[in-house]
């Protein structure tokens, strides 16, 4: 699955349980191709991204 694929409007909010015993600062909570294809909207993640966030392309 990926979060956010071919998006054109809306907002996706990423958070941990507030029960969690990790540190969301200090863990990948969104994989590498996050929000692939989208054109609009909002993402807000408590956490850290894959390398390539957002479908950037390598050069």
């Amino acid at each position: 699955m990926i979060l956010g694929w071919s998006m054109g409007e809306g907002e996706i909010v990423i958070v941990p349980p507030k029960n969690a015993k990790f540190v969301a600062a200090d863990n990948i909570m969104m994989g590498n191709t996050v929000l692939y294809g989208a054109m609009a909207g909002r993402l807000f993640a408590a956490g850290r991204a894959g390398r390539a966030l957002c479908g950037a392309r390598r050069r």
